[in-house]
């Protein structure tokens, strides 16, 4: 909306209004008036009668906004309640949709252009986890939208997510477990200067565990003469910073005498000797980057190692499975883990069962041919 002067050749002025009352593509207003007053008289009119409007009709239309509009307008108002993980993740996501159909008009964004956009990011490989944490970002731009009455409707509203994949969860057998130590022993060996990984390797193998809780140990949770580790808090890899654990949610692990030897020996390393200090420095004392010693780090040693290749955090899956398999009741490897529920436990029962049922594939019983008596009898693995 505007006011033009306009000047004839016979110096006569007039003023005229210009203005599209119901947005981009609604019907133009031109209308001329000998004086400025009348013209901004009319014009506040309008406007007045347009904020009517709006507020009877909930937005402007999809055709009037972009992906774009909306995804930065969702962002701005709700980046402040996300995790700095989250955060991390959301932006992104959006930065990549941004680039591929940012500038994409709503009403051209519809359930048929989100099941190509899915097809198109299967086809480079993602995941339907992945693909799925895409197509909640945008049903949460546009319901955020809906919400704010900036757009009557979610376009995309009722998209079907893609089936998870069952992926499973990889862990180690205890021979595969001692065979990486034995190795990451060799190779970061007492006293030098990298030991320290090692020592990280036999408390993820032996704990359980989380990186972030590893990384935010400190000297002085090593308790009751070191036979106990107090996990209270987790050092945040985006934030720098540690979270304290909640209420239930600390518990006491118990520490084994070679790994109490290890972490003991690492402390006496040490220059600084403040309760808080990291047992694990990084930089600038502060706990060290994941990411960097998981590329840095354990995806080259376990490669290097030569066996089955599982990430870090399947450590932790494998000392559940060989807590349960040592016989350790359920109860006392969840609290040692720091599960919720036991069900999320019981998950490891299931595994191991899988791993019993494969074993019985390669052992059966039979009765023996004349005395009726029991003969175990091993297949070939044929």
């Amino acid at each position: 909306m505007a006011i033009k002067k306009i000047e004839y050749a016979n110096k006569k002025v007039r003023y005229e209004v210009y203005a599209r009352v119901g947005g981009r593509n609604s019907k133009r207003i031109r209308k001329r008036f000998d004086k400025k007053s009348d013209a901004e008289r009319y014009l506040s009119q309008l406007r007045l009668e347009g904020e009517e409007a709006r507020s009877n009709k909930i937005g402007g239309g999809l055709k009037e906004t972009s992906y774009q509009l909306e995804a930065e307008y969702w962002l701005t108002h709700t980046e402040a309640k996300m995790s700095p993980g989250y955060k991390l993740r959301v932006k992104g996501i959006l930065k990549r949709q941004l680039k591929n159909f940012g500038n994409l008009i709503l009403d051209k964004l519809d359930l048929s252009f989100v099941s190509k956009y899915q097809l198109m990011l299967k086809s480079t490989g993602s995941s339907h986890a992945s693909i799925n944490r895409e197509t909640e970002v945008i049903n949460a731009v546009l319901n955020f939208s809906v919400l704010h009455r900036r757009i009557p409707l979610n376009p995309i509203k009722g998209v079907k997510k893609l089936k998870a994949q069952n992926e499973g969860v990889s862990f180690w057998d205890v021979s595969e477990a001692q065979s990486f130590l034995t190795f990451a022993s060799r190779k970061y060996p007492s006293g030098s200067k990298y030991r320290w990984v090692y020592v990280v390797y036999l408390l993820a193998l032996n704990t359980g565990l989380r990186a972030g809780e590893i990384w935010g140990l400190q000297r002085q949770d090593l308790v009751d003469e070191g036979q106990l580790l107090y996990v209270r808090r987790q050092y945040n890899r985006i934030t720098h910073d540690y979270a304290q654990t909640k209420g239930k949610d600390a518990r006491h692990v118990p520490v084994n005498d070679e790994l109490r030897k290890e972490i003991s020996a690492l402390l006496l390393t040490h220059k600084e000797v403040r309760a808080d200090a990291p047992v694990f420095w990084g930089r600038r004392g502060r706990g060290k980057n994941h990411d960097t010693f998981r590329k840095q780090k354990f995806d080259v040693d376990v490669r290097a190692w030569g066996g089955r290749i599982i990430r870090f955090h399947d450590l932790r899956h494998t000392a559940a499975t060989l807590m349960i398999d040592a016989n350790l009741d359920l109860k006392t490897v969840k609290e040692i883990c720091g599960h919720k529920d036991i069900a999320t436990t019981m998950n490891y029962v299931h595994l191991l069962g899988r791993k019993v049922k494969e074993a019985a594939k390669s052992f059966s019983i039979t009765p023996h041919s004349h005395t009726q008596t029991l003969k175990l009898v091993k297949h070939n693995k044929s």
